[in-house]
């Protein structure tokens, strides 16, 4: 019995997503943990439309997903996450985790927030290798908990002067 059973999905094991996968909740935003290694197909759909969605578990998508970020809400990659396919929305999105790898060659659009951190003994390293149409109005990168974090831009396909026009805060948080 996995006691975060209640708040996600625990355990182990691979979800394979080739449909719609909705986080919707009227009333409070609540955060939800998805723990088990999480795949999103080709013609795979997250919806986060309410709180916080943490991707625990790693996953390696195909090119045509899509993650799809409402305002006010965050989506957290905190396993090592291969993403070709669009993440895109008005909220917030967050690579962190300890030692973790994210590898985003696909579409990149968030007006929000991008967060990049590192924890307790490892580094999180980030690279965008895609279309970066926009990392949102602040990017900060940095560590908690004696982590450390790496970003990487340089191989980017398209976006090089539009995907960084919004930024009005760049924070470096302790050692980058």
């Amino acid at each position: 019995n996995n006691s975060l059973a209640g708040y996600g999905l625990g355990g182990t094991g691979t979800i394979n997503n080739s449909g719609t996968f909705n986080k919707i909740l009227n009333g409070t935003p609540v955060s939800t943990l998805i723990a088990p290694v999480f795949n999103n197909l080709a013609t795979g759909v997250v919806n986060l439309n309410s709180g916080t969605l943490t991707m625990n578990g790693a996953g390696t998508d195909i090119a045509g997903s899509s993650y799809n970020v409402a305002s006010g809400t965050t989506l957290q990659f905190l396993g090592s996450h291969t993403i070709p396919g669009t993440v895109s929305g008005t909220g917030n999105v967050q690579f962190g985790g300890n030692g973790r790898t994210h590898l985003i060659s696909g579409d990149y659009n968030i007006s929000g927030v991008t967060d990049i951190w590192g924890e307790c003994c490892g580094t999180t390293s980030v690279s965008f290798t895609g279309n970066v149409l926009n990392v949102g109005t602040t990017l900060t990168v940095g560590n908690i908990s004696n982590g450390a974090s790496a970003l990487d831009f340089s191989g980017i396909a398209t976006g090089e002067a539009s995907g960084f026009a919004n930024l009005t805060s760049i924070t470096a948080r302790n050692n980058l």
